[in-house]
């Protein structure tokens, strides 16, 4: 019906495609999934992995009930769908229309991504308590017709600490599933903690970046340092080099201090090309930065000649209105005068 209204269109066949079928049928077998009591029971293998070769396998009844309280899972997209109902980007009309004119649908990715660009610690801990329990409660489900000999405590205490390494990627091998359920959701919990870690390096590493301001501080300290350094070793070589002259030219001077004074010499040559080095890599590194705001401001004075010239149009046009106004009046007060002085020739 919403696409109907929507599109504008008058029969709901125009909206009905194959696509919304089959996403309405998905969506009506995860709401009718529910887990009745005494529907049966069906067969599972339980494994009991051995530090040797040999592998005790054991069937046993599992009850139907388990299968369908597993699969309500499914219906987590409910809570997707109440984010994105209630979140500010959907309820703000002006920020919807601003997508709209933008051509970005305001639906659950782009809400995540918004959630996730300006609280990312706090949506991702949210993430990981709520995934941890669910899985933790979900992998008991699934192992626990094959621990009776292990308490109820001991059993969910297994559990997140499955999980926990598991989605790691560490797996001690300290607590094993037994069951081919209970074995993929060790995968997918594998699976979903090394796209998380990867999410968490890319939150951190943006968090640890020095902003522009920052860079921009940090950049003028080390040209200042630089450009000191660059001084001092200048006027260290022209020290030396007044020694060695003074040295050169004085009688009373012996070889040893003029040596010395050589060998100073040549050091201050060097520190002053490691200077020049450091100097030379330092601007190659902020021809980046000095590039974008070069630009940044050219397109500054791009944007303030096109003011100018909007302005220099208004004033213009300005000036024509006023000029036909007051041509106007002077046309209007000519024909008032004349009019008068017709009635009062005719008096």
């Amino acid at each position: 019906m919403l696409d109907l209204i929507d599109c504008g269109a008058d029969d709901w066949r125009v909206v009905c495609t194959w696509r919304r079928i089959s996403r309405f049928v998905v969506e009506f077998i995860l709401c009718s999934l529910c887990p009745y009591p005494g529907t049966g029971t069906v067969e599972w293998w339980f494994v009991e992995p051995s530090r040797t070769c040999n592998h005790t396998f054991e069937v046993k009844e599992v009850p139907v009930d388990l299968l369908l309280s597993l699969f309500m899972l499914g219906r987590v997209y409910l809570a997707g769908r109440f984010v994105v109902l209630h979140s500010k980007q959907f309820q703000d009309a002006s920020t919807r229309t601003l997508a709209a004119l933008n051509r970005i649908q305001v639906n659950f990715t782009f809400v995540m991504k918004s959630w996730l660009d300006q609280h990312p610690m706090r949506c991702l801990s949210l993430f990981l308590l709520m995934f941890w329990f669910t899985f933790a409660w979900t992998f008991v489900q699934c192992e626990r017709l094959g621990r009776e000999d292990e308490t109820k405590w001991l059993m969910y205490s297994n559990a997140l600490w499955f999980i926990a390494s598991t989605f790691n990627g560490n797996g001690y091998g300290d607590v094993v599933p037994k069951t081919t359920a209970g074995r993929l959701v060790g995968i997918f919990v594998g699976l979903t903690g090394a796209i998380i870690s990867s999410i968490l390096i890319a939150v951190i590493s943006r968090k640890i970046v020095l902003s522009s301001g920052q860079r921009n501080v940090n950049n003028f300290m080390n040209d200042s340092r630089l450009t000191v350094e660059h001084k001092n070793a200048a006027a260290r070589v022209l020290q030396k080099t007044w020694h060695i002259y003074k040295n050169l030219h004085s009688n009373d001077t012996g070889d040893r201090l003029l040596r010395r004074h050589q060998r100073e010499f040549l050091n201050a040559i060097h520190s002053f090309r490691k200077v020049k080095n450091k100097i030379r890599n330092f601007n190659e590194s902020n021809d980046v930065s000095s590039q974008q705001a070069t630009r940044l401001m050219l397109e500054m004075h791009t944007n303030m000649l096109k003011l100018v010239n909007t302005q220099e149009e208004m004033r213009t046009q300005m000036e024509v209105m006023q000029r036909a106004i007051r041509n106007h009046f002077t046309h209007q007060h000519a024909v008032t005068i004349a009019e008068t002085k017709r009635i009062s020739s005719e008096d």
